[in-house]
């Protein structure tokens, strides 16, 4: 119950957050000039975006399927690609609970759970070195705006005292809860399975050490960075207002639009509309108006396709689940 009141707590704080960055978007906008750049809105570049997006969802899949062969060399592509889709669509409405559900529809069985969950974080990881990549090549090569746009951000979150000593005191209350579970985990089953879970994950973080074609890894890593820029260089081409943006201009946004997911908000709509907007307005000097309409058709239009293939692979893993009954 506690932990319950926990999640509601927690969702509802991010929830008065999308709120108030919805409120902060609406209070000045015109709607007559939205409506007006929705209209002139390029529909086949979307259609690129869509495909673009879908090529992102395969290295995905290829790449955690690599993860997993270490730990279980029966996982199938298909399962993987079902078991993403499903948990894409679980994150569209509770943000982190896809994780989990993914991880168990890919596993099946319980004793692989605590390794499969290993690999999501090394995936974590590899993303965390993929961004700092990208950052390190932007700001060398990009503009004097951009630079001093992205340095202010960075500088800005690792302000102050408390951003530093937060991770810390995270890190210790983690460590002091796994120890519990693990004195625990005779004396109450629930700790048990807790346990079992968390002795599997460092087999998981280590997978990686154990693939045998790590090169190929790293390269669906790169192919993945790679078409998320494209996906924001194609919605910019969409644009006629920001089409004359470059890829490197694509590279920022894509930057600042992944960090913007780390705000676990329900559905996703506020923060990413909002950062996005101020990104594109602040360094291109594009209206309001034309920086959400930029958000919305990268969001909507993504959240519309992850849900559809969530509800697709869904189908079809209960029918296959069916069928094997």
């Amino acid at each position: 119950m506690a932990g319950r009141s926990r999640q509601t707590i927690k969702y509802s704080i991010f929830t008065v957050i999308a709120a108030l960055c919805i409120w902060q978007m609406m209070k000045n906008l015109s709607w007559e000039s939205f409506v007006e750049g929705l209209g002139r809105t390029d529909w086949i570049w979307m259609g690129a975006f869509v495909l673009t997006s879908i090529i992102a969802l395969v290295f995905r899949t290829l790449r955690w399927r690599a993860l997993l062969m270490p730990t279980d060399p029966s996982t199938g592509v298909l399962d993987t690609w079902d078991s993403i889709n499903v948990g894409n669509a679980v994150n569209a409405v509770l943000p982190g609970a896809g994780e989990v559900v993914r991880t168990a529809l890919v596993t099946g069985k319980k004793e692989n759970y605590g390794k499969s969950f290993g690999t999501i974080l090394m995936e974590r990881a590899w993303d965390f070195l993929a961004i700092a990549i990208i950052l390190i090549l932007v700001i060398a090569c990009g503009s004097a705006n951009v630079k001093s746009f992205l340095s202010g951000l960075f500088s800005a979150s690792a302000g102050g005292h408390g951003f530093r000593i937060w991770p810390l005191v995270g890190a210790v209350a983690l460590a002091g809860a796994g120890w519990i579970v693990f004195r625990l985990r005779l004396k109450y089953s629930w700790c048990g399975k807790v346990a079992e879970t968390l002795e599997g994950i460092p087999g998981g973080i280590c997978s990686f050490f154990k693939m045998e074609k790590k090169l190929l890894f790293c390269s669906y890593t790169a192919g993945l960075w790679l078409t998320y820029s494209l996906m924001s260089w194609t919605v910019l081409k969409a644009v006629p207002d920001l089409a004359g943006l470059s890829l490197a201009d694509a590279l920022v946004i894509t930057i600042v639009g992944n960090l913007a997911t780390v705000i676990p908000v329900p559905t996703g709509v506020g923060p990413f509309h909002f950062i996005v907007m101020s990104t594109l307005t602040v360094l291109f000097g594009v209206a309001d108006e034309t920086g959400l309409l930029y958000a919305v058709l990268y969001h909507e239009s993504h959240a519309i396709l992850i849900i559809v293939l969530g509800v697709i692979s869904y189908i079809r893993k209960s029918f296959l689940k069916q069928s094997a009954i």
